[in-house]
């Protein structure tokens, strides 16, 4: 328990008797410590060095008479109160004293002695009282929640510096005026205040109490649109992350029908005789992979899709879509590119962010059927400390590369550009979009480990920027163009490990119109099993995902350890970045993304072959 500090008295009276008599009355007060000084030197001094609440103080003393005594002990203690304890009934001495400060004035020569000292007491104590009651009012005051007390009426008594704050009012506007809003004892309330044209929200409590010996409201008001804002953002976070995990999930259980559709689709268009038949397989083949490209955006939302990143000049990037941009949007879009001088290199994958960029183009397209102005813009800009892009994640500290797409169209309101780049969410017509698009970006952004955010207001326009890390290197030598190898397979070994049924036959099939001998599996614990009785075998072929506690990962490690001859290649319709981002072995990791094509397939397995070869040389 706190010990409660003693009320501190000075008493100047060089009267002996009068100083024994007031400091015997005074006595009654509790908690109280009084010292008594025989002149205005001596009073003076005790002030300079010992805390003192008030003073009573005689005028009349040996070194100083009259008001020049008040003044002087003024001067030295401006906080002090001081109470004049006088045998001068002068009532213009009297009000003098009061006029320059004094909290009260008690004659010495009243009729009364009692009198006398219960006047010095009501002196103290009303100090007393009001210095509570400024300590309690400075709490308030700096309280960070704005307290409003009103009357039983609901009109304004009291309000402290944060609820003039918060409502943006001065005193004069807020005192004894009723509020917006009415407050609702024994429950939590919200509500919402605009200032400044801005709405902010927050919490009401209200308890009743006595103020100034009249009942009262008290209501404590906390702002709470910082915290709501930052509910909201962790609750956009998790929301994305959720709808990633169950995207990732749906894609690869498509890629894996698509792989089986696309297959059989091949196989009937070269081996089929019937030109409608034939034709018939075409329709398939280009709607699988059609099907096969809203796959691959879901998953690169979902942050699960393999990506080939290296440093891309920005500038030249934007450039050419800047050209193509001009063709495509149409005569009554203005375009213009505005690129940083200097721009560092970003590291991205070029085509995906090609795409990525088009695509927002033909949105802003979209949104200007009237036509407008198409602004596209590149800047370096340096992140020191972590911050939010928009949508619950944070931008890492650090070099980025932003590149912004502005139009003058339709705009968005607040819902939905919250929704924005949630997959699947569009507000255009049916059969006019997928919803796809800006998750697409969304998520390659952030696999890139930058980030997207969107600022719209209806009728002005939508501005969406990307921020791409910078690479470290400014240049990047050119690639030789890639001379495509002729379609052909082999006739080396392959232990092929699925653990779909309908993918395992369809491609077992086309890897033996290849050529191949193929021993298939359902998963790695069978294919263990087989090389443990043969492992003459030139290449596991396995999926990522596999069940029974071991992966295609873990299972080219344990082959790679013991078998070391043996080439591996991955196959998979979600892939883990954790995973793919591991060598196996000394090698780097080859995947072959699901659906793939008969062609694909064989140039993987026979460039990884081609390769075993080439170093056995």
């Amino acid at each position: 328990m706190v010990k409660k500090e003693q009320f501190r008295l000075l008493l100047v009276e060089d009267n002996p008797g009068d100083a024994d008599l007031a400091a015997e009355r005074l006595s009654e007060m509790p908690d109280h410590d009084i010292t008594v000084v025989d002149r205005l030197t001596r009073a003076i001094e005790v002030l300079e060095e010992t805390r003192i609440d008030a003073v009573i103080l005689d005028l009349n003393l040996p070194d100083s008479t009259g008001i020049e005594t008040f003044r002087q002990l003024r001067r030295v203690s401006e906080s002090v109160a001081i109470v004049v304890y006088s045998g001068d009934n002068d009532p213009k001495l009297r009000l003098q004293a009061l006029a320059e400060g004094a909290l009260d004035y008690v004659e010495k020569n009243a009729p009364s002695y009692g009198v006398q000292v219960r006047g010095l007491l009501y002196s103290i104590e009303r100090y007393k009282a009001q210095t509570t009651q400024r300590q309690i009012e400075s709490i308030i005051s700096a309280n960070p929640d704005a307290v409003i007390v009103t009357d039983t009426e609901q009109l304004v008594q009291f309000a402290n510096n944060a609820a003039l704050e918060l409502f943006g009012k001065t005193e004069d506007e807020l005192i004894g005026k009723s509020l917006d809003f009415p407050l609702r004892q024994d429950e939590v309330t919200e509500i919402e205040v605009v200032r400044l044209g801005a709405k902010r929200r927050a919490e009401v409590r209200v308890a009743r109490i006595d103020w100034q010996a009249r009942p009262a409201l008290l209501a404590s008001i906390r702002d709470m649109t910082d915290r709501r804002l930052m509910e909201e953002k962790l609750f956009q976070s998790q929301k994305m992350e959720a709808v990633g995990q169950l995207t990732g999930g749906v894609a690869h259980d498509i890629n894996n029908l698509l792989q089986v559709i696309i297959g059989n689709a091949e196989v009937l268009i070269g081996h089929e005789t019937d030109e409608e038949v034939r034709n018939n397989a075409r329709y398939i083949l280009l709607a699988a992979e059609r099907g096969a490209e809203l796959t691959r955006r879901l998953l690169i939302f979902a942050r699960r899709q393999t990506l080939s990143t290296k440093p891309v000049d920005v500038g030249q990037l934007l450039r050419r879509i800047e050209g193509l941009a001009r063709r495509t949007l149409g005569e009554n879009i203005e375009v213009s590119t505005t690129i940083e001088p200097n721009l560092p290199m970003a590291t991205a994958d070029e085509a995906q962010l090609e795409s990525g960029i088009l695509n927002l183009c033909l949105n802003a397209r979209d949104a200007m059927p009237e036509g407008g102005h198409l602004t596209i813009d590149a800047r370096s800009e340096s992140v020191a400390t972590a911050h939010g892009d928009g949508n619950g994640d944070n931008l890492t500290p650090g070099q980025y590369v932003c590149i912004s797409v502005a139009d003058t169209g339709t705009g968005m309101p607040p819902d939905v550009v919250q929704r924005a780049f949630e997959p699947f969410f569009t507000t255009k017509s049916q059969g006019k979009g997928t919803g796809l698009g800006l998750s697409m970006i969304y998520g390659l952004m952030k696999q890139l480990g930058g980030g997207a955010r969107i600022a719209s207001t209806v009728n002005q326009g939508t501005t969406l920027t990307l921020h791409l890390p910078a690479a470290i290197q400014r240049e990047v030598a050119a690639e030789p163009e890639r001379v495509r190898p002729k379609f052909r397979g082999g006739s080396e070994r392959i232990l092929f490990v699925e653990d779909n049924d309908l993918v395992r036959s369809s491609v077992e099939a086309l890897l033996k119109r290849l050529g191949y001998k193929v021993v298939p599996v359902v998963d790695a614990h069978e294919a263990l099993e087989t090389l443990n009785h043969d492992h003459a075998f030139d290449l596991l072929f396995t999926d990522m995902v596999l069940p029974g506690g071991l992966n295609g990962r873990k299972l080219a490690n344990e082959v790679k350890e013991r078998w070391p001859e043996i080439q591996v290649l991955f196959s998979s319709g979600y892939t883990d970045l954790e995973a793919l981002q591991v060598d196996v072995g000394e090698e780097p990791l080859d995947l072959l993304p699901k659906p793939y094509r008969q062609e694909e397939l064989a140039e993987r397995i026979r460039t990884i072959l081609d390769r075993k070869a080439g170093k056995a040389r």
